[in-house]
């Protein structure tokens, strides 16, 4: 069962990432904690910011978070992850569809996802419909930038803006170089 992320599920959202540290370094999970105690304090109107817990019984089992961008229709997921134990049973596909389906109702056009470059990750996000559109590095080392659109550019024109973007990515980079 999926649901919004209350007090009595944060310890439980937290273990999970403290649960990977292969993917979690402490510094991402103090932003966690300052990002889930923000979000209980200020509790902004769902289609701004939000988390939700994906539950099994009384257990925390995956938690994704969502931000609004800059334009009413675009979005960030911010954070994703399911337990280490419970990891390849559907649990951040779930959250991801349920999330999808959520902002679609708020007029959803676009998702963004940074996330680190490893295999997994990779195609998670592809499986899921998105597509890298971009990459940049941080004291984290290389990440990738993801997107999936909706509605009326959904299509062709989704992946022509990706390729569009790399090749420019790529030329920008060889002019640096010389």
């Amino acid at each position: 069962m999926i649901q919004p992320l209350d007090e009595q599920t944060v310890n439980g959202a937290i273990q999970i990432f403290s649960g990977l540290p292969h993917f979690f370094n402490p510094l991402a999970i103090n932003r966690l904690k300052e990002d889930i105690d923000s979000f209980i304090k200020k509790r902004p109107e769902p289609e701004e910011k939000g988390f939700y817990v994906y539950m099994e019984d009384t257990e925390v089992i995956g938690l994704i978070g969502y931000r609004r961008m800059k334009w009413q229709r675009e979005y960030e997921i911010t954070w994703l992850a399911a337990r280490a134990d419970r990891q390849r049973r559907g649990i951040g596909r779930s959250l991801v569809t349920f999330l999808e389906n959520f902002l679609l109702r708020h007029n959803l056009q676009l998702i963004t996802v940074n996330i680190p470059d490893d295999q997994r990750s990779r195609n998670f996000y592809f499986q899921m419909g998105f597509r890298s559109v971009n990459r940049f590095f941080n004291k984290d080392g290389e990440m990738l930038i993801y997107e999936k659109r909706y509605g009326f550019i959904k299509d062709k024109c989704q992946d022509l803006v990706a390729d569009y973007l790399r090749r420019k990515k790529l030329k920008d980079a060889k002019k640096r170089c010389k």
